[in-house]
């Protein structure tokens, strides 16, 4: 049930990131393993002058310790080990570097930050135009926010990364 609910997720939110071979579970989701993952060729910019031909990790895992997830426990709740990265780039020759696209690219790139920026002050508006908001009051609103934004920077702190034998050619 956890891996179908994991595998779903990856597909909706990843799929167009990466591919995998096969996804492991260990415990109740403690201990989550994703094998053989190739990441998707068009994953850099346009706008940089290399060509990405691989990147790929032969092994994720994931381990969860729920119990010191939200604790100040010196050990970490999450540990995320990535090994054996291999990364495959080329320089492109500079008659194959097109200036229309980087141009296109840097005009896409501000778009996006200014729909962005007006999203967020549109939405700033409507907080202080509703002011209350499915019968929960401004104050108890910030109080679970509140709540949530140290539940999420507890989580955060408790995560360790550890990457070995990243090869690049």
């Amino acid at each position: 049930m956890i891996q179908n609910l994991v595998e779903r997720l990856i597909k909706k939110y990843l799929g167009e990131v990466f591919e995998y071979e096969s996804l492991q579970f260990e415990g109740l989701g403690h201990h989550v393993r994703i094998v053989g993952l190739k990441f998707n060729h068009d994953l850099l910019p346009k706008n940089l002058p290399i060509r990405l031909h691989e990147l790929s990790v032969k092994e994720v895992e994931m381990k969860f310790s729920p119990l010191t997830l939200l604790s100040s426990s010196s050990s970490y709740g999450i540990e995320l080990i990535i090994n054996d990265i291999e990364i495959q780039i080329s320089e492109l020759p500079e008659e194959e570097w097109d200036e229309q696209v980087e141009f296109k690219s840097l005009i896409e790139n501000k778009l996006n930050l200014a729909k962005e920026l007006r999203d967020a002050a549109i939405l700033k508006l409507e907080e202080q135009v509703h002011g209350v908001d499915d019968g929960i009051s401004k104050k108890e609103d910030s109080r679970f926010m509140r709540f949530v934004k140290s539940v999420g920077v507890q989580i955060i702190n408790n995560i360790e990364v550890v990457m070995s034998n990243v090869k690049f050619s």
